[in-house]
């Protein structure tokens, strides 16, 4: 049984007789926000966490005149950007944009594609699954999702010899 189901049959059971299911599911639907914005919140707090300690071990080991240690975690920072933004309900674009045929996965990575921009690898998709989603740490499941992303026309493959990677399609191509 999920989380949300659960949160259903709890307040079902709280609920008086008199309450019609509807404003019950309502409540559930609340509740259900509410903690997944607290989780996702909290989620980024300890990302935060993880990049300061990350930084700091980093500068401490080469030193602070090397300059090596600021910005060594910036994807665990992108990615607790990415965290708020979700909690936060911001989206580059629509709900009712949601591209059929894609993977729950599929629609976060092209949420972040169109968040944070730039060039796509098959390493930088695979270093925000390691921090988003930690059971997803195959390079084949990253290039799957971007080629998905790519067919379903959302990015542009450019495919230069030692540079390989994808883009977010613009309007005007």
């Amino acid at each position: 049984m999920s989380a949300r189901d659960e949160l259903r049959r709890y307040v079902r059971l709280l609920a008086d007789a008199w309450t019609p299911r509807e404003q019950t599911d309502a409540r559930v639907e609340r509740l259900y926000l509410l903690v997944r914005t607290e989780v996702l919140h909290e989620g980024a707090a300890e990302l935060d966490r993880m990049a300061n300690e990350t930084e700091a071990r980093v500068a401490a080991h080469y030193g602070p005149a090397s300059g090596i240690g600021p910005g060594s975690a910036d994807l665990v920072r992108e990615a607790a950007r990415t965290l708020r933004s979700m909690a936060e309900g911001k989206s580059s674009r629509p709900a009712a944009d949601v591209t059929p045929g894609l993977t729950a996965r599929q629609e976060r990575l092209l949420d972040a594609i169109r968040t944070h921009g730039g060039p796509w690898t098959t390493a930088r998709v695979l270093s925000l699954y390691q921090l988003i989603a930690p059971g997803v740490v195959q390079r084949g499941t990253a290039r799957r999702d971007l080629t998905a992303l790519h067919r379903a026309g959302h990015l542009v493959l450019v495919d230069d010899p030692d540079n390989r990677h994808y883009v977010l399609r613009r309007k005007d191509r």
